[in-house]
């Protein structure tokens, strides 16, 4: 099925649902413009049969190309594979992407969940969950993530701490309390104090502190990608 669509599509989704490498992958969306009929029919394809796992990865990272009614199901669907870590990878870069405009509560809450999830379940790239999350996280939600701040991964901690920083800036005493309802060690909640502590004293001296900001590690391609 996908080769008869193959054949009638551009060259420019071709190159792009075949690219093997990041970089490529990235000029060759920025080449795609308007897509025609066998353009879409030929990504709807590669969805549906769900086999090839190059290109169901780029799809999955610039998700703008999956219809839209289906983004989020499919979004989740890569998000939650088993038997191939990296479409989780690369459904949490295709939610960064994605447009929440449309999103109701429901979908948010099931995203988030699942995002924790994956954290957890994947610590190697659990730092991108984070920086994801950030999308769609409430204060609400801030119990949740502090909870993750056990992965043994430094850039993980260092943006759990970051959305902390930043989201309770000024309110120190409900930053408190939320700590003590989490449910991590003494060592890692002293962290949090002292970060806190440190990034106010930054900012009231006038001295720039890059504690707010969240760090992006290497994202591999899918022939490098080592689970």
């Amino acid at each position: 099925m996908i080769k008869n669509f193959f054949k009638k599509s551009n060259n420019k989704i071709k190159s792009f649902i075949s690219a093997d490498d990041l970089d490529e992958a990235m000029n060759a969306f920025r080449q795609l413009g308007k897509l025609n009929e066998d353009d879409l029919k030929l990504v709807e394809n590669v969805i549906e049969e769900w086999t090839n796992i190059q290109a169901i990865s780029n799809i999955l990272m610039y998700p703008v190309l999956i219809e839209k009614s289906r983004r989020v199901e499919i979004l989740l669907k890569g998000l939650r594979s088993e038997d191939i870590p990296y479409y989780s990878l690369a459904s949490i870069i295709g939610f960064q992407k994605s447009d929440l405009m449309d999103l109701n509560e429901e979908s948010r809450k099931i995203i988030v969940e699942e995002l924790i999830q994956i954290a957890n379940k994947y610590t190697n790239f659990s730092d991108r969950v984070v920086v994801t999350l950030e999308k769609y996280l409430k204060i609400e939600d801030a119990e949740k993530l502090c909870n993750l701040i056990h992965i043994n991964n430094k850039t993980t901690r260092h943006n759990i701490i970051a959305w902390l920083l930043k989201s309770f800036k000024g309110k120190k005493e409900d930053l408190t309390d939320l700590i003590k309802k989490c449910k991590i060690s003494k060592e890692f909640k002293d962290l949090v104090s002292n970060k806190y502590s440190e990034n106010e004293r930054k900012i009231t001296q006038g001295i720039y502190s890059d504690l707010e900001f969240m760090l992006y590690s290497y994202l591999p391609n899918l022939k490098d990608f080592e689970n």
